[in-house]
Formats: C-alpha cells, structure tokens, sequence
C-alpha cells in the first residue's frame, strides 16, 4: 500500500489499515495481559488447595509479581494504543468519523483501566491473604 495516498479512496483505505492495526496490536497485547494474570491466579489457586506444595507467602509473592507483569503489559499497551490512534486521527481525512474512533478510543483506555484496577484489587487480596496465613 502507498504511504502517500493519491486520491480519496487510497485515503479513506490507508486510515482504515491505520485506525484498524493499533486496536488489533492493543487487543492481542491485552490478550496476553489476561493470560498471564490467569497464569497467576490459577497457580495461587493450585497452592491453596495443596496441588503444589509451597510456603503460602512463595506462592502469593509469585502471583503477585505475575500480576504486576500483567499490568505493566497493560499499561504499555494502553500507552502505545493512545499514541497511534491519536495521531491517526491527527492526520485522518475529511471522510473519516473522528467522533466515532475517538468514542472507541475512550471506551478501550477504559476498559484498560479498569482491568489495571481489578489487577490491583485482587493483588490486595492475595498479599492480605498471604499475610495472615
């Protein structure tokens, strides 16, 4: 594809590639986000009920620390997010629906947030529940 489009319809298919390539980098990044916390809470989960043997202080600092990779894997994908389609819509063209793409833009960083606090919420839990065992 051209980097420099010709005319309209070369226009309106390069912001389509541009607008569509970053969401689908941040959803597969947010896809391994979530798998690496599911990695964590199910390898706490298999030291409560005694599948692995291990001190429950271990088992809830290793969760613990695979939830804060997972959350900086969200955070770095919410960051890179925002800067490509930002300046995709910097540069879009007048056929574009900016209000559009600057709605899905808010709801994903939002449901990236919200996701990060969830991590830190059930990292709370985990730590306390460690620390009283």
């Amino acid at each position: 594809m051209n980097r420099f489009p010709n005319n309209d319809e070369d226009l309106i298919s390069r912001y389509n590639y541009d607008m569509w390539t970053p969401e689908q980098i941040y959803a597969e990044w947010l896809g391994v986000s979530i798998l690496v916390m599911t990695v964590s809470l199910l390898f706490y989960h298999m030291t409560k009920v005694s599948s692995i043997e291990m001190n429950s202080k271990i088992a809830g600092i290793f969760s613990v620390t695979l939830i804060i990779i997972s959350g900086i894997l969200n955070i770095a994908a919410i960051i890179t997010y925002w800067d490509r389609v930002s300046y995709t819509l910097s540069i879009s063209h007048k056929h574009t629906k900016k209000n559009n793409e600057n709605a899905y833009r808010i709801m994903y960083l939002t449901i990236g947030v919200v996701y990060s606090i969830v991590q830190c919420g059930i990292s709370y839990v985990i730590i306390k529940g460690s620390i009283q065992k």
